[in-house]
């Protein structure tokens, strides 16, 4: 059985929870909304512009490009701001997740040991998996989430864990099989 010890750090968090919005449908058409809008505006400002003149054309893709510009604002807030807040304060708040942490696994599964308690999942529960190039997140659910932090793992554990995951589950992004 292969192990590792680490503490998690609120950055920890943040990585794998951009990661998992990334993969998420809703979000990535949000972050497109902004630019299909812009597009929309310039359009319709364009073809304005030709029949009715500058100002008509202006005033055309100004309410467009308002729009668009506050979804891009709330987008980048969420991003750069909130999602940040929301992970120190996950840390600070989940005591469980505080101190030392083992997480060890072998072919039957990933185990995750702290000092308030212990769990044990077969790699075949998970509901997927998903990594880039800081985190390995396994789901055991939508909303519940195993983060392997890669900085605290070698390059050859990643690709143990990794094919673990691949076996039980499929390729990374795809749901349980």
């Amino acid at each position: 059985m292969a192990s590792i010890s680490l503490q998690y750090r609120p950055q920890d968090f943040l990585d794998a929870w951009r990661l998992q919005l990334r993969h998420n449908t809703f979000m990535r058409v949000s972050r497109f909304w902004p630019l299909a809008l812009l597009a929309l505006s310039g359009l319709a400002s364009w073809t304005t512009f030709r029949d009715d003149g500058l100002l008509a054309g202006v005033l055309a893709a100004l309410p467009m490009a308002l729009l668009s510009g506050l979804l891009l604002g709330l987008n980048v807030l969420s991003d750069r701001v909130l999602l940040p807040r929301r992970a120190k304060r996950f840390v600070t708040q989940q005591k469980s997740i505080q101190g030392d942490i083992l997480i060890a696994w072998d072919g039957e599964g990933l185990t995750f040991k702290a000092a308030k308690g212990q769990s044990t999942t077969a790699w075949g529960d998970y509901f997927k998996w998903l990594e880039n190039d800081v985190v390995l997140v396994a789901f055991q659910s939508e909303n519940m989430l195993n983060i392997l932090p890669k900085r605290s793992l070698s390059p050859d554990q990643v690709t143990e864990i990794r094919d673990y995951l691949a076996a039980a589950i499929g390729p990374a992004g795809k749901r349980r099989k």
